[in-house]
């Protein structure tokens, strides 16, 4: 609807150029608005009131029909009215539409690759994958919504040469204790026999040859409990497991550092070898081998986004990462830049750090355990559900409380809770009602009705706002916004009467509201109870 606008308001005469067009946030205030006389009255010479009056005109005139009123408000907002025959036309696409209202097809689409997740396979996913873990599979579906082919990726930590790796294999061969936990020792249980054979294997090979072998022994398997809690557990359908171990095949790495070295972009200090990534923007030039003549995780992660913007040829790459990695996009972009590659294809989402509350009480450790809660156990305690949707709220450049007894309360004061309420009490509503509705009732007689229908075909413009900004925490607004919405019309309106016709037309309010929560919980990933 908000491209249909702009475009109108395009014929109208107004120029590109930093204007927008936003749902109205009251009724007296129209559907929708626009600030273009503002922005553009510096330039035209005019004043804000005085241009939009001039535009109020050019949009009545060019969107005749499609709007029922057209008005200027000080300081130079232009506010809409939606037509009759438009919210009535809206109404019947999105119930003859049903699963597929909101889905769209871009002029443009891109194919896309998000990578998430993509923890260590050292440990249990934590409580800061979470927010990763979610952010991705819902902004994937969104774009995948939008037109766009979407690639969902988790890149496997695990090239037996790294530190880390070879670290876990020290800490199973209990000569280290990095790694150390419960959970680690439960693994290291049930493959003792297997690591012996290991050793075995490895006699009078060097320590670090070793622990490496080990380490991605153990790393295997406790990537495979990881997949399958985020297929089984989370919900979360990954398309490429890609492995890090892949990109040293065939001598991938020492052909890339040949590949950098040949075009002049190395030089040699401290017996090290490093990158001019500082002329390419970058903060500082940074290390691809080490003294000790090991390629740094800088190398791997070159190689790695090579491979999938020129190898795999990706449009687009969203990575999203943790807190701990706020330096990693400017060393990588000013890599791509040197060798020729543009960066601004891919895109860096890092998310904030997320703090355990129970009320008013920060929460640390598991009661159980005694250590630091793992997300396993966070989704075993409140549900998917509410672990998704919690996650979902915040945007990711912002830290996350996650209020673990609010997650559980069975009240409206959970967000959760409040929009599947909503959910329930429309198919309480459908199941109690004999008329038959199957070709739908199209005709709004009141505000009330239009309330409801104006938040209702917001959906594909915030589906389309999202694709394009990649802020998630919309969408939960957006379902607790709907869920208002419906809540206020249903305490004001009686759906079932006497009245045959306003019944089966007051019924198809309710299909289509549903129909909207339903798609909107789709992308989401969310599964709505019929039943509290």
């Amino acid at each position: 609807m908000i491209q249909i606008i702009k475009e109108c308001i395009k014929k109208s005469g107004g120029e590109e150029g930093g204007w927008s067009v936003l749902p109205s946030e009251a009724r007296q205030f129209g559907d929708y608005s626009t600030n273009i006389a503002m922005v553009m009255a510096k330039k035209m010479r005019k004043s804000p009131v005085e241009l939009a009056e001039y535009y109020a005109e050019k949009i009545k005139s060019q969107g005749a029909g499609f709007f029922e009123k057209v008005e200027v408000r000080n300081p130079g907002f232009i506010n809409m009215w939606l037509s009759r025959a438009v919210l009535e036309g809206e109404l019947k696409r999105i119930f003859t539409d049903n699963a597929k209202y909101g889905k769209q097809k871009t002029p443009y689409p891109q194919k896309i690759n998000i990578e998430f997740i993509s923890a260590n396979p050292t440990s249990e996913l934590t409580l800061g994958n979470a927010r990763g873990a979610f952010l991705g599979d819902v902004l994937a579906e969104v774009l995948l919504w939008s037109g766009h082919a979407v690639t969902r990726e988790y890149y496997i930590n695990n090239a037996s040469s790294s530190n880390q790796i070879r670290e876990l294999g020290k800490t199973a061969l209990q000569e280290g204790i990095t790694y150390k936990n419960e959970y680690l020792d439960s693994i290291l249980k049930k493959e003792a026999e297997k690591i012996e054979k290991i050793k075995k294997n490895h006699e009078g090979d060097s320590k670090e040859t070793l622990y490496g072998e080990v380490g991605a022994y153990i790393a295997r398997k406790i990537q495979k409990d990881n997949a399958d809690f985020i297929e089984k557990g989370l919900g979360i359908h990954m398309d490429m497991w890609f492995s890090e171990e892949s990109l040293y095949g065939e001598d991938g790495i020492q052909k890339l550092l040949s590949y950098i070295k040949d075009r002049e972009l190395t030089y040699e200090k401290d017996g090290a070898l490093w990158f001019k990534t500082k002329e390419y923007g970058d903060t500082e030039d940074r290390v691809l081998v080490r003294q000790n003549g090991e390629p740094t995780y800088f190398v791997s992660d070159i190689a790695y986004h090579l491979n999938k913007l020129k190898d795999r040829g990706f449009d687009t790459v969203i990575d999203i990462l943790g807190t701990d990695h706020h330096g990693y996009a400017p060393r990588i972009k000013a890599s791509l830049k040197a060798l020729d590659i543009d960066p601004a294809r891919v895109h860096f989402i890092i998310n904030q750090l997320v703090r355990l509350k129970e009320g008013d009480k920060e929460v640390r450790m598991s009661k159980r355990r005694g250590v630091f809660i793992t997300l396993r156990e966070l989704v075993e305690d409140v549900g998917v559900n509410q672990a998704r949707f919690f996650f979902l709220m915040r945007s990711p450049n912002t830290h996350l409380d996650f209020d673990m007894a609010l997650a559980k309360e069975q009240s409206s004061n959970n967000p959760v809770f409040y929009v599947f309420y909503a959910y329930v009490r429309m198919g309480a509503i459908l199941e109690k009602a004999s008329e038959d509705i199957s070709r739908g009732s199209y005709v709004l007689h009141d505000d009330n009705e239009r309330d409801l229908v104006r938040v209702m075909i917001k959906f594909p413009d915030v589906i389309l706002e999202t694709a394009n900004d990649y802020e998630v925490s919309r969408l939960t607004l957006y379902a607790h916004e709907l869920a208002t919405a419906f809540h206020k019309f249903y305490e004001r309106e009686r759906v079932i009467s006497e009245d045959k016709e306003k019944t089966a037309h007051r019924l198809t309010l309710i299909t289509c509201t549903r129909i909207v929560l339903n798609n909107l919980f789709a992308v989401m990933g969310l599964h709505a109870p019929e039943k509290l």
